[in-house]
C-alpha cells in the first residue's frame, strides 16, 4: 500500500490513499501538488482511496486531479460560492481577476499564460466567501496537452513557471470568456448587462440549487466583482495587457439596484386552494434587479415581464379569480386599453405563470 498524502483546498483537508501508486509516483504526486499540500498534523476532513490498478501511473495522476477537484467541490456545502473559472491575482495586493467559462472554454490555457505574469490562483475553480468577498486559492496541478502528445498530463504550477501567491485574496473583477479563433486585432471588452450576466453565470456555479438564496447569492457575487465584462480574443497571451490594465485601474462601479419582494403565502405543493381562487407560489428565489423581475426556480433563471411581476405580486394572497381580475384591471387600466383586452392580457400572463410553477389556480 502506498503512503497516504494530504492535500488541501479552500481550507478543507483531504487525505489521499492511492493504493496503486508506487513509491516513485507518490513522490511525483507530492511534487505536482506542492502548492496544495496540507501542513503536517492537519486533521483531514475527508478521505479518499483510489485502488484502480489498471491505470497507468500517468492516468492515475490525472484521475487524482479530477477526483480531488470534484470531491472538494462536493464537500464545500455553502462555505463558498464556487464558479467554474480561471483565476489570477496581483501578488502584491491580493486582488483577483476571474475568467468564467464552461468546460473546454480555454481556462487552463489562459491560467498557464497569465500565471507566468500574475499569481496563479486556480485554472478551474473560483471559491469566494460571499460575506467578505475573500477568495480562497486552489493552485492545483494543471492538465495540459504537450505539443507532441495525444493525452493530457498532470503538471504542477512550479514546473510551468507560474507565479505563486500568498496572503489574503479578494475578488476585483470578473470576465466572461469569449474565445474566437478568427478574432482579428486586440481583444475587445464590453460590459454585460445584469440580466444577461445572471443568465451567463448561473450555469457555471457549482451546486447553486443547494443554496438557500441562490439568486441573491449570484447578485452578491456580481456586486463583489463589479458586474461582468465580456472579453473577446483569439489567443490567451493577448489578455496579459487586459489584465494588467484592470489591475492598474479601478473599473466603473456597478451598484446593483436589487429589491427582494415579500414572499408569497404558498409554496409549491404546500396546499390546495379553493375552487375558482388564485394564489402565487413562492419560487426558490426571486428579486427585482432594476426594472427586471428575475426568478430562480427548478434550477432555471427566468426574467419576467413587468406585467408578469405585477400579476405575481397581486396574487401573493389567496383570493377569488373574479376579485383578482377586477381589482388588477382597475389598477392597471389607465383608459388607453380596452377593458376586455386588458383582462385577456392578465389572464394569459397568469396562465403562463401557472405553466412555469409560479401561480396556482383552484
Amino acid at each position: 500500500m502506498s503512503e497516504p498524502f494530504r492535500i488541501s483546498a479552500f481550507e478543507l483537508g483531504l487525505t489521499y490513499t492511492v493504493d496503486a501508486f508506487d513509491e516513485r509516483s507518490v513522490e511525483r504526486a507530492k511534487e505536482i501538488w506542492s502548492r496544495c499540500m496540507a501542513p503536517e498534523g492537519t486533521t483531514a476532513e475527508m478521505q479518499l482511496s483510489m485502488t484502480e490498478a489498471s491505470y497507468t501511473q500517468e492516468q492515475l495522476q490525472r484521475a487524482v486531479v479530477s477526483t480531488a477537484t470534484v470531491t472538494f467541490i462536493d464537500n464545500c456545502d455553502d462555505k463558498f460560492f464556487l464558479v467554474h473559472a480561471a483565476v489570477v491575482a496581483q501578488p502584491e495586493t491580493g486582488e483577483c481577476i476571474a475568467f468564467v467559462g464552461r468546460s473546454g472554454a480555454g481556462k487552463t490555457t489562459l491560467a498557464t499564460a497569465l500565471g507566468r505574469h500574475f499569481g496563479y490562483v486556480s485554472d478551474e475553480t473560483l471559491a469566494v466567501h460571499l460575506p467578505s468577498g475573500q477568495v480562497f486559492a486552489y493552485p492545483k496541478p494543471l492538465l495540459v496537452l504537450d505539443a507532441d502528445a495525444t493525452e493530457k498530463r498532470a503538471v504542477g504550477p512550479d514546473e510551468l513557471g507560474l507565479v505563486s501567491v500568498s496572503g489574503d485574496l479578494k475578488l476585483k473583477a470578473v470576465f466572461l470568456l469569449d474565445r474566437q479563433p478568427g478574432h482579428k486585432g486586440a481583444p475587445t471588452v464590453s460590459r454585460v448587462g445584469i440580466a444577461e450576466s445572471i443568465e451567463k453565470l448561473i450555469p457555471e456555479v457549482s451546486h447553486l440549487g443547494r443554496r438557500a438564496n441562490p439568486l441573491q447569492d449570484v447578485l452578491r457575487f456580481l456586486d463583489w466583482g463589479g458586474g461582468i465584462t465580456k472579453v473577446t480574443y483569439s489567443e490567451a497571451e493577448q489578455l496579459v495587457d487586459v489584465v494588467a490594465d484592470r489591475f492598474a485601474n479601478e473599473p466603473e462601479q456597478v451598484y446593483l439596484d436589487v429589491l427582494c419582494p415579500e414572499p408569497a403565502t404558498l409554496k409549491p405543493g404546500e396546499a390546495l386552494i379553493a375552487p375558482h381562487h388564485i394564489a402565487a407560489l413562492q419560487p426558490q428565489d426571486c428579486a427585482y434587479v432594476g426594472e427586471e423581475f428575475v426568478v430562480f426556480n427548478d434550477n432555471q433563471v427566468r426574467i419576467l415581464s413587468q406585467l408578469a411581476a405585477v400579476v405575481w405580486e397581486a396574487a401573493r394572497e389567496v383570493t377569488s379569480q373574479g376579485k383578482f381580475l377586477r381589482e388588477l384591471v382597475a389598477e392597471l387600466n389607465d383608459g388607453s386599453v380596452a377593458e376586455d383586452l386588458m383582462t385577456a392580457r392578465i389572464k394569459e400572463t397568469a396562465e403562463e405563470l401557472q405553466r412555469i410553477g409560479l401561480i396556482q389556480f383552484g
